[in-house]
Parts: structure tokens; C-alpha cells; sequence
């Protein structure tokens, strides 16, 4: 039981000190940025180092409410700058109306090191449906785990049930290698979690989230290639 509740333990100690600690981390990075350029202005003179260029920055003229279609971001921002806001998009901070990627991602659908969101995959990962490193959410799935649902390789807390390779807590049902809940891998336990095509379409939601989330990582790097030489 000790082992059990000091794994939930660093798994939600991590959920909430990983958004603050990069957050603190990318606030750092752009004072340091701006410090750098105002001390060495000869080494920023390049058209990709302006603030706000075409060569670091990509902002559609197309607009939908207001909103830019797609804003991308592939220089490092400097102090003051805000988060890239768009339909699609993508940066250090980026918050989408559909989707986003970056160090920090807020969008319906996202990718990112922490990201929250409906669909969302990251390291620190928020959202109904939540894939991650360490997962949060109605349905969560990772490394480690903690949602209505949950279902870990390490360590899940679900609310309802919970199946884990390692510690698995729940109310009602878990399967797992040491388990604390109403029903731990007995023959109810199997019966509460086993539901073949609820499995199926898990696998291929995830599948196919993780596919898509290889296209904007692949997509940014290339324009980073181009762009900032």
C-alpha cells in the first residue's frame, strides 16, 4: 500500500509541477534572449532574428472570427512576445481553436511537451482523452496514469477502474500487478474490464493520434531547416 500511494503521489506531484516548471523554463529562456540581445546587438541583425519576421514567424492572411488559420513560430521568442494563437498552431506556446504543437499546447486537438486539450498527447498530457508520459483525463493512458479510467504500463488511479502493470487503484475494478479497489483481478474485475470493441477503437484512436502528431513534428523541423538555416 505504501509503494502503491507514493507512486500516485509523484505521478500527480508531476502533473502539476511539469506545466509550472516549463513554464518558468520558457519565461527564463526569452529574458535570457532578450538580455543577449540587448547586449550583443551586432549578433542579431540577421532578417531571421527580427521579432515578428517572415523568416522566424508564419501567420496566414487568411482569417476565420478574427483568428489567423495558421500561425507557426520557428524562432526562439524574445521577452514580451505573445503565444502564437491561430486555427492551427504551433510554437513554443500555442494555442489553437483546432489543433496546436509546441512546448506548450492548448487546443481541442494537441501535441506537445504539456498539452490540455479534447484529444491530446504530450509528456504531461490534459484532456478527456489523454495519451501521455503521465496522463490526465476521463480516459487516460501512459507511463502513468490518472482519469476516470485509467490505464498505465507503471501506475494508474482511476476513479471508476484502473489497468496497470504495476500499481493499479481504483473503486470498482482493477487488473494489475498489485491492485487496491472493490474488485482486484477476480473474475468481476474481468468482466467490468474486458469490452473487445471498446479496446479496438481505443487502438485505433491512438494509433492513428499518434501518426498525426508525427506530421506537424516533421513539418516544423523542416521549416526550421529552411527558415533559420
Amino acid at each position: 500500500m505504501a509503494f502503491a500511494v507514493a507512486a500516485q503521489v509523484l505521478a500527480i506531484g508531476f502533473l502539476v509541477m511539469a506545466p509550472v516548471t516549463l513554464l518558468r523554463v520558457l519565461r527564463t529562456q526569452r529574458a535570457l534572449r532578450s538580455s543577449e540581445r540587448r547586449a550583443h546587438p551586432e549578433l542579431f541583425r540577421a532578417e531571421r532574428d527580427q521579432v515578428g519576421s517572415a523568416a522566424g514567424e508564419y501567420c496566414s492572411r487568411l482569417t476565420l472570427l478574427g483568428v489567423p488559420l495558421v500561425h507557426w513560430r520557428f524562432a526562439a521568442p524574445d521577452e514580451g512576445q505573445p503565444p502564437v494563437v491561430g486555427w492551427f498552431a504551433g510554437g513554443d506556446r500555442a494555442y489553437g481553436l483546432v489543433f496546436a504543437w509546441g512546448g506548450v499546447a492548448v487546443a481541442p486537438i494537441s501535441v506537445g511537451a504539456v498539452s490540455a486539450g479534447l484529444f491530446t498527447i504530450g509528456t504531461c498530457s490534459f484532456g478527456v482523452f489523454s495519451l501521455g508520459t503521465v496522463a490526465f483525463g476521463w480516459l487516460a493512458v501512459g507511463c502513468a496514469s490518472v482519469g476516470y479510467n485509467a490505464y498505465s504500463w507503471l501506475s494508474a488511479l482511476g476513479w471508476d477502474t484502473a489497468q496497470s502493470g504495476g500499481f493499479g487503484v481504483a473503486s470498482r475494478a482493477v487488473e494489475a500487478s498489485v491492485g487496491f479497489a472493490q474488485h482486484v483481478n477476480d473474475a468481476p474485475a474481468r468482466a467490468i474490464l474486458a469490452n473487445p470493441s471498446v479496446e479496438q477503437h481505443l487502438m485505433v484512436v491512438i494509433s492513428v493520434l499518434t501518426v498525426l502528431s508525427m506530421v506537424p513534428l516533421i513539418y516544423y523541423f523542416r521549416a526550421v531547416r529552411r527558415r533559420m538555416g
